[in-house]
């Protein structure tokens, strides 16, 4: 069973925003230490995808939203979709620009 377009917008969005911010922040961590922010290696993208999800399930408990959720028939798991698919198709988008660029 798939939730409401309305609570998956809503996961999706708030997963872009802090996949967009924390990409900003290590790309900013990057560029000072003198590399490419684009050509990150397999295990640097992986990283950065989880890292992103276990923030967004920071929010998540902080909020006290999990219960809403189970309420609404959503699983930990989709809401671990929800969080991470923003940054899977993220970073994908940077790793093809970055192989591009070459």
């Amino acid at each position: 069973m798939t939730p409401d377009s309305l609570v998956i917008r809503h996961y999706i969005f708030r997963a872009a925003k802090l996949w967009l911010i924390a990409r900003m922040a290590l790309s900013a961590l990057i560029v000072l230490a003198g590399d490419n922010p684009l050509r990150l290696s397999f295990a640097a993208i992986i990283a950065t995808i989880i890292l992103v999800s276990f923030l967004g399930l920071v929010e998540v408990r902080r909020n006290r939203e999990q219960s809403l959720l189970g309420n609404l028939g959503v699983s930990s798991q989709t809401v671990i979709t929800m969080l991470s698919a923003p940054a899977v198709f993220g970073e994908a988008l940077l790793w093809l620009l970055g192989q591009a660029t070459e």
